[in-house]
């Protein structure tokens, strides 16, 4: 091992710790294993000192004991044979660090490298894995150009300039592996054919939602979503409809009577009422979420996803047929006027059996000078926005009083869902049609980039009532402004959808549309103008100086690298064979030189020349080379008497 270079050392245990990090930082590893990552960095400090291997006694005892544990973990401890198998690339890692001998085994340590990155990839897909993939990419070429250097014994030789090798083929390698990703063909499923990101927890888009449930993800930053949109802010971007309270939570009773949308080519026509104006587009890019809701402005009329089919509800929330396992890029369209037709509006009157007496008469009193309903709900609007506080820390409610009526009448302190409720309520105690919605509203728009950013915080409800025919928003919620973020996180936020949306999200007509750019200035060039003689006789012109060319270059000596020697080598061994010479991949020079003195044939000084060249790298010796096959007469002479032919 004191003969293999450093560099070549310290490439593989780069190798190694970045292939298993990688696999912890994505969670691919169950925290029982992670013990294994302090001794791969053992395994490879004593390596990187030059220290002896471990026993080979205790390599094939712990070989046996991590083929057994690796069973053990695919049929009991995780059940799941990827994870078990992320867990025996990590052991194995651990494991070859102490079983370095040769420099050929590192090979195996770059192999399993690769196949942690595969995996890696089965669980995360974020910017961090961009930048894994590329390291990994270069330390690759990097050792195994290398690992060709050792082989051929000149690590240190200057002719052939390592760096330089590394360089070119490096950057070889990246651009091939950019033109296959633009070029290859896009495939739906994964690895093993799903998805196996965790899920972010929300609330608030499942058939029953708990009364304060959203005031425990009101402090969370994680991001849900980012949006591209020309709509100016705020956006109200719905997800569920809920119609049913009882008096501790919110509930849509119309689950489970979706009507089954298929789409053509990935674009789906929601039924309904077209609307007036123009549709505003919306391009979502959605974290994989715990509900299977799609978001989008009102009066959603049509989409384009990459789904065979969605659901759509009467209450008009659209809905994926399953949970999300992965992120969704998807677009959709929204008339501002249009809306589904109201079924069943009597849903939208209910009140809860007990604690409606003392809401009732704060409704009918504040909206007892209006007329109209809008200027009911304009009146109820504006008393929660202007006599209430918002606060996220809500004591419980006395004893015998709802947590709306403490909201009203006890602390007057809440947040969205108290203030959506109580609106709602009192709505409905005047026979108007209302009910709560919830989603998220974003307002904090990222400039690089211009796109907006909706995190978990943002969740929000608000009400919709009917008026007019028509369902018509109103947040009674008084506006909380937030701390902005820095601008570092924003332009590191905006690199990371430039990543999700052109290389994890790059889909087939994103190659089209590639494809379209680059042929399009093509078109535009000035045609050649006519060739002035004949194709009939223009053609043959060109093709003389053409074959001539080729007949050139192909009888021109080709002296670059090994080229020559090996060439002239070649020849005397076919003219050899013409002698009788019984030729094999294994007959060395000396042997070739053997055969031929005890045919009476002198070629002992050309293979002495050629030995020197080839091997010892006296590249001046090309030309006598040259001159010595020239001058090669393979006529036989008597055998020189006392040459040793065995």
């Amino acid at each position: 091992m004191s003969s293999t270079p450093l560099i070549y050392r310290a490439s593989t245990a780069a190798l190694a710790l970045l292939g298993s990090w990688g696999l912890a930082l994505a969670g691919a590893i169950s925290p029982a294993f992670l013990p294994a990552l302090a001794l791969l960095g053992l395994g490879y400090w004593r390596y990187l000192r030059g220290m002896s291997p471990a026993p080979k006694w205790t390599v094939d005892v712990a070989s046996v004991l991590i083929a057994g544990l690796f069973l053990a973990d695919a049929l009991v401890l995780s059940a799941d044979l990827l994870v078990a198998v992320a867990h025996l690339t990590l052991l194995f890692q651990a494991l070859k660090a102490f079983d370095l001998r040769e420099p050929w085994d590192n090979l195996q340590v770059f192999f399993m490298t690769l196949l942690q990155l595969v995996i890696t990839s089965e669980f995360t897909r974020t910017l961090l894995f961009g930048a894994l993939f590329v390291l990994i990419l270069l330390g690759q070429v990097s050792a195994l150009v290398m690992a060709h250097f050792i082989k051929e014994g000149t690590v240190r030789g200057k002719a052939l300039r390592p760096g330089a090798v590394v360089a070119w083929v490096s950057a070889l390698v990246l651009a091939l592996s950019v033109l296959g990703f633009v070029a290859v063909p896009r495939v739906k499923a994964g690895f093993l054919g799903k998805g196996r990101q965790k899920s972010i927890q929300t609330v608030g888009f499942t058939e029953t939602v708990r009364l304060g449930s959203f005031g425990e993800v009101k402090e969370d930053p994680t991001v849900v979503m980012r949006l591209k949109s020309p709509a100016p802010p705020p956006l109200y971007l719905r997800g569920s409809i809920l119609d049913a309270f009882n008096g501790s939570s919110w509930e849509n009773t119309f689950k489970g009577k979706e009507l089954r949308l298929r789409g053509t080519q990935g674009r789906f026509l929601l039924p309904g009422p077209q609307g007036q104006g123009t549709l505003m587009p919306q391009e979502f890019l959605l974290e994989p979420l715990d509900a299977k809701v799609l978001f989008g402005l009102a009066g959603l009329r049509m989409g384009k996803i990459n789904a065979r089919e969605l659901l759509l509800g009467p209450e008009g929330s659209l809905y994926l047929p399953r949970r999300p396992q992965r992120r969704i890029l998807y677009t959709a369209f929204s008339a501002p006027s249009a809306g589904p037709p109201v079924k069943e509006v009597w849903k939208y009157l209910q009140l809860p059996p007990e604690g409606m007496e003392r809401i009732r008469a704060l409704a009918q009193r504040l909206a007892a000078q209006a007329e109209e309903d809008l200027q009911k709900a304009r009146v109820l609007e504006a008393y929660l926005r202007q006599n209430f506080t918002y606060s996220l820390d809500v004591p419980p409610p006395p004893p015998g009083v709802s947590p709306i009526e403490d909201f009203l009448f006890g602390s007057r302190r809440g947040f969205c869902e108290h203030y959506a409720t109580a609106m709602v309520l009192m709505l409905r105690s005047l026979f108007i049609p209302a009910r709560m919605v919830t989603g998220f509203l974003a307002t904090q728009r990222n400039p690089h980039g211009d796109y907006y950013i909706v995190r978990q915080r943002d969740a929000h409800t608000w009400v919709e009532a009917l008026i007019g025919g028509r369902w018509m928003r109103f947040d009674p919620t008084p506006a909380v402004r937030l701390s902005p973020p820095s601008a570092l996180s924003l332009y590191l936020d905006s690199l990371r959808l430039r990543w999700f949306r052109y290389v994890v999200s790059f889909s087939r007509s994103d190659q089209m549309r590639l494809l379209r750019g680059i042929w399009s200035p093509l078109r535009a060039l000035p045609r050649l103008p006519e060739p002035q003689l004949p194709w009939q006789w223009a053609l043959p012109a060109l093709a003389v100086p053409a074959l001539w060319a080729v007949r050139k270059l192909l009888r021109r000596p080709r002296g670059t690298g090994h080229r020559l020697e090996s060439r002239l080598y070649e020849r005397l061994r076919r003219r050899l064979r013409k002698q009788g010479l019984r030729d094999s991949p294994s007959l060395s020079p000396q042997e070739l030189a053997q055969w031929a003195c005890r045919r009476g044939l002198d070629i002992r000084e050309f293979i002495s020349v050629y030995e020197r060249v080839r091997f010892g790298r006296e590249h001046e010796l090309r030309g006598r080379l040259k001159e010595l096959y020239a001058s090669l007469s393979l006529q036989p002479k008597a055998p020189t008497r006392g040459t040793n032919t065995q």
